[in-house]
């Protein structure tokens, strides 16, 4: 699809394109234009996310103003720099165990 769009003229090779959170459009976009930088949008995040709360019949969970809040962390960890990542993905953990929503996890 992207080859034939490419040939019509459809699409030009940008250095930078916006896109779903779908591998496989990801895969075919890079195949076509691969020096294009492949960014994504945080509103498709969030709801691939949901759906898939949905789909895993989560939503009561979800529904608790706890469990809504360390979601939301999860999807904020998305816009923070590589650099600032452990710190703030600490304090989530954290406070995620705090709430009993995750349990550590013995390891040998």
């Amino acid at each position: 699809v992207f080859r034939s769009l490419k040939a019509h003229g459809q699409i030009v090779n940008d250095p930078t394109t916006i896109s779903y959170f779908e591998i496989g459009l990801s895969n075919g976009f890079h195949k076509v234009f691969p020096t294009t930088e492949i960014s994504r949008c945080a509103l498709h995040l969030y709801q691939a996310v949901y759906r898939r709360i949905q789909n895993e019949r989560l939503t009561q969970l979800y529904a608790d103003a706890n469990t809504k809040h360390l979601f939301k962390g999860i999807l904020a960890l998305s816009m923070l720099t590589p650099a600032d990542m452990p710190r703030y993905f600490d304090a989530f953990k954290h406070e995620a165990m705090h709430t009993r929503l995750i349990l550590p996890v013995d390891r040998p």
